[in-house]
């Protein structure tokens, strides 16, 4: 770039002012343009300028925000385990699952604390034979909820969500375990279950804005404390990026592809993709099994809407193959290359923060 006095810039174009020039940026765009002779030109003038860039920086800003509530939600892969409508390792009806309303709040509950453990730690910590377990906190509006899924949930909706992880009870979950060059899941099973949250508390508080037609200007926040066994469970697959995105597009899905969308997102990353029997669907969905009528139709209708949104690949050449017709039926889905390039990358940089921590 050609360093030019100021004073050689004012004898080019009269009309720049000392003052302008006294801009640092604008007097960079000066020097910028002289390195760049145009015959006959001259660089725009100071208030011209500062409008293009006050333009390109509200672009950007548009941009940037469009991308902030675009972003997915992150979960914990063995708390998503624990409500699927089947169980992944039976494929019969799951005892713990939840409904679609308190999935979505479980999600949006669960985000922020997986992007920002520290910062949801509670200030005491419980002294176990162990030694030192970490208790997770929350603290979650109705607005917050409705914001992370882009779904209006009710009032009255978002209470009765909140009573369901009340009074859910795990018997079972995984934990991601990394031993001796080993790694997997590591089943553990409680005799009485665990109970999600310890302890609670839901405040109603005014708003400013617009009264609602439901709730007028009262907002609840539910607060609470998650139990101890699954704080540190979110905190050790949190370090080994055991996590699922839940794309944000999937809460605008109906209701049976959202509840295949969850139940097929652990596994449809993996090499041979997702399979997808007919029983299974069926369950997940509360479908009667038999007698085989309006029930591939309808599950087809879902898939396809799954496959639109997310971007999920069907393969039905392996379909044809491998599954028959009726009860016999099978669907495979694989997540898009772009999705599956994003995870290897994932892991592979935090494998690499890994053994820098090693060392």
């Amino acid at each position: 770039m050609i360093d030019v006095s100021k004073g050689r810039a004012i004898q080019l174009w009269p009309y720049l002012t000392e003052e302008a020039l006294e801009d640092k940026a604008y007097w960079g765009y000066i020097q910028m343009w002289l390195s760049r002779p145009t015959p006959g030109s001259k660089p725009l003038d100071i208030l011209s300028w500062y409008t293009r860039q006050l333009v390109r920086l509200q672009e950007e800003e548009r941009r940037l925000k469009e991308e902030r509530e675009n972003r997915p939600l992150l979960k914990d892969q063995s708390l998503h385990w624990a409500h699927l409508p089947v169980n992944p390792e039976t494929g019969n009806v799951n005892p713990q699952a939840l409904p679609l309303t308190a999935i979505w709040f479980l999600e949006a509950l669960l985000n922020p604390i997986i992007r920002n453990p520290k910062r949801h730690i509670a200030d005491k910590v419980i002294i176990s034979p162990g030694g030192e377990e970490h208790i997770l906190k929350f603290e979650l509006s109705m607005s917050e909820v409705r914001k992370a899924t882009g779904r209006k949930v009710s009032f009255s909706e978002l209470i009765q969500a909140f009573a369901c992880l009340l009074n859910w009870t795990l018997s079972q979950y995984h934990v991601w375990e990394e031993k001796d060059k080993k790694k997997g899941w590591k089943k553990v099973v409680t005799i009485r279950g665990t109970q999600f949250i310890m302890d609670w508390d839901v405040q109603i508080v005014k708003r400013r804005g617009r009264p609602g037609k439901e709730s007028g200007r009262e907002d609840l926040i539910f607060s609470g404390r998650l139990a101890p066994r699954f704080s540190e469970l979110i905190l050790n697959n949190q370090s080994y990026h055991r996590l699922l995105e839940i794309a944000k597009i999937a809460y605008k899905m109906s209701k049976g592809a959202q509840l295949l969308y969850r139940q097929g997102l652990p596994f449809v990353l993996r090499r041979g993709g997702w399979w997808l029997t007919y029983p299974v669907a069926c369950r997940v969905l509360g479908y009667s099994e038999t007698p085989v009528k309006f029930q591939p139709e309808y599950i087809e209708k879902y898939l396809s809407e799954i496959t639109t949104a997310v971007d999920w690949r069907r393969d039905k050449t392996t379909e044809r193959l491998r599954g028959g017709v009726g009860q016999e039926r099978i669907w495979v889905l694989k997540a898009s290359k772009k999705e599956i390039k994003r995870l290897l990358m994932s892991h592979f940089r935090q494998e690499k923060v890994r053994a820098a921590q090693s060392h």
